[in-house]
């Protein structure tokens, strides 16, 4: 026996707790999200490769990386079971959103499209448990003060899995759930610019009509030929103003 097999025999260590262990913290992460479907769906991996390596298979590095990016946990933590399991040693009862900040930009959604450079820490209290796990959720700041409903600079996390509306690029209202809530604000973009706004339905699925909050009368009506007009999604938090 070498002395690496003795040192493990001594031990008490093997294999298969290692797998084992390994398994119980995917299963952990799968929980965290929902389903294992799911945590596979957002590490861009196939259901069937993440079932194999619960079955057995051994997972590669960027296959651990990608699934702990996916949960949001620490690869070493994945990978051995030892340390912190959050990945950015967050206390318990909070966790971190992707912040884009559009002041500096005069408010155009350019921000959006790239990777975010920050996040915004918050208490996991204020939000329903499905969209803190949804990773869907974005935290933004704009110059669009609208007194005495949003004041300038209040930070505003949004659900992006909102889609109402047609899209930049195509025209048309694509999505079959056009439920609106009328008292709702919600992040669009109207020619590449960031407004905070109620919207309503004219004509369901056909033509729109946006507000300012509060404001009785429309200021743009939306149809499926408004090829510029976008609902990045809808607000589901506000803070105070944030520091520039």
């Amino acid at each position: 026996m070498s002395r690496e097999e003795t040192a493990v025999a001594t031990s008490g260590w093997s294999a298969g707790d290692e797998h084992r262990g390994l398994v119980a913290r995917l299963e952990a992460i799968s929980t965290d999200l929902g389903s294992r479907a799911a945590l596979a769906k957002r590490a861009g991996i196939a259901s069937s490769s993440l079932q194999n390596y619960i079955d057995g298979s051994e997972p590669t590095r960027p296959v651990l990386i990608a699934l702990a990016r996916a949960a949001h946990v620490s690869i070493t933590w994945l990978a051995t079971g030892r340390g912190p399991k959050s990945a950015d040693n967050l206390p318990e009862g909070y966790f971190g959103v992707a912040y884009y900040d559009l002041r500096p930009y005069g408010d155009r959604i350019h921000p959006l499209l790239g990777q975010p450079s920050e996040f915004r820490i918050l208490r996991k209290s204020d939000f329903d448990e499905r969209l803190i796990t949804s990773g869907t959720l974005q935290a933004i700041q704009t110059n669009d003060g609208l007194p005495p409903y949003i004041a300038n600079g209040d930070l505003f996390v949004v659900d992006t899995a909102v889609h109402i509306g047609p899209v930049v690029a195509g025209g048309r209202f694509p999505n079959p759930h056009y439920e609106l809530d009328e008292a709702a604000i919600y992040a669009t973009a109207y020619q590449a610019r960031s407004r905070l706004r109620q919207l309503r339905w004219r004509e369901l699925g056909k033509i729109m009509t946006v507000f300012a909050p509060g404001s009785k009368k429309a200021e743009l009506t939306v149809t499926e030929k408004t090829l510029d007009f976008q609902v990045i999604g809808r607000v589901v938090w506000r803070g105070g103003a944030q520091p520039a």
